[in-house]
């Protein structure tokens, strides 16, 4: 249950010795700090971490933390990409769930429930689980974590009615349950069919970059001929990379860099 990077993070601070991913973090919340105080009523917009964050960091910075696609805490995220906006609605959000939880024991119908009285634990301590695994790290952005979240408030939100006499009803109109579910069904479908291409360019994207290490083995051991087949492995599985911007990026070191590794073996004395 206990987040073993926040664990890390508060002994290092404790210890007072600080290491490479005490600066990594300090660097990611202080660039999106200062994200969040340049885009303060709405934040810079949802997706746009990654976009400013080259132009954000700190130049005491060094090469620490050079590239970076989130900032690795949601509540620095939200500030960043959403602003005062964002971080009040989500305090409201979550006094509004505690407030839920504390009415909840003092329903005389809840109380009786066993079934309700677990699956609502239940649901506050997968709650309280991903909020201490949120301080540092953020996945909102993967639709598997951020559907669970809204299933999960929904289902509590459904109990909160239910026991609190306050359960809405559409009245004499029919229940929208087959259009709903068709709809779901079609975006589910639209997902997976967006998802395999990607996932598959992924793998073999992993394949291709995986064979550089190979390429430069089999040159520096004088066997041209496999590197050559390498050469080509490597083309053929880079072809179709994932929709992806850092993806050319990363290419473009890895081969950087190891062109570069035969010139530093030979100029060692």
């Amino acid at each position: 249950m206990f987040n073993n990077r926040l664990q890390s993070l508060v002994s290092s601070l404790l210890s007072g010795r600080g290491g490479s991913e005490l600066l990594y973090r300090i660097i990611a919340g202080y660039t999106g700090g200062r994200i969040g105080l340049d885009h303060l009523a709405f934040g810079a917009g949802p997706g746009s971490a990654a976009l400013l964050y080259q132009h954000y960091r700190p130049d005491w910075a060094g090469r620490e933390a050079e590239m970076m696609f989130q900032l690795h805490s949601t509540p620095v995220q939200i500030w960043a990409e959403l602003g005062s906006a964002g971080v009040l609605t989500s305090a409201i959000a979550i006094l509004a769930l505690l407030g839920l939880f504390i009415r909840l024991h003092f329903c005389a119908s809840w109380q009786r429930d066993r079934t309700h009285q677990v699956i609502t634990y239940a649901l506050f301590g997968g709650l309280l689980a991903y909020g201490v695994q949120a301080i540092t790290d953020y996945q909102l952005d993967v639709f598997a974590i951020s559907g669970s979240l809204v299933i999960t408030i929904a289902s509590l939100a459904y109990i909160g009615q239910v026991h609190t006499k306050e359960l809405v009803t559409l009245g004499d109109y029919p229940q929208p349950r087959r259009w709903l579910a068709v709809t779901v069904t079609a975006f589910s479908t639209a997902a997976i069919v967006w998802i395999v291409p990607v996932d598959a360019a992924w793998h073999f994207s992993a394949i291709g970059f995986n064979s550089l290490d190979d390429i430069a083995y089999d040159a520096r051991n004088g066997d041209l001929e496999k590197a050559q087949d390498g050469l080509q492995k490597f083309k053929r599985n880079t072809r179709t990379l994932p929709r992806a911007c850092e993806l050319g990026v990363l290419l473009s070191i890895s081969v950087g860099l190891e062109s570069w590794q035969p010139i530093k073996a030979i100029s060692r004395p």
